[in-house]
């Protein structure tokens, strides 16, 4: 299913420099490896793997600060207990972790 989707969805040319089909090996594995050497395959699964982190981080980071603020500026009504009502740190807990998490993963890209 995943060799189909990549011959039918993405157009990519072999580089010049690839080695050709050795007579071993299945033409379509052969195929296969043209694909991923590509640099428009390269480039594909580069903005795939940054979609996909992009989600991940509105996720885990983003939905939590934006519920966490929503409710801290709607906790300014009289109608509601003081109980629920939260510290401005704890509202940008989920900013900070994004910031030191943003930061170490830079660190360990360097």
């Amino acid at each position: 299913k995943k060799r189909i989707w990549k011959r039918k969805y993405i157009i990519v040319h072999a580089p010049p420099t690839h080695v050709g089909d050795d007579g071993e090996r299945p033409a379509q594995e052969v195929e296969d490896e043209k694909i991923e050497a590509s640099v428009e395959y390269q480039s594909a699964m580069e903005k795939y793997s940054q979609a996909v982190s992009n989600v991940g981080t509105t996720i885990i980071f983003w939905i939590p600060f934006l519920v966490l603020l929503v409710r801290q500026l709607d906790s300014k009504d009289e109608e509601i207990d003081d109980y629920y009502v939260f510290s401005w740190w704890l509202v940008f807990v989920p900013l900070w972790c994004w910031l030191g998490f943003r930061g170490c993963l830079n660190v360990y890209t360097l």
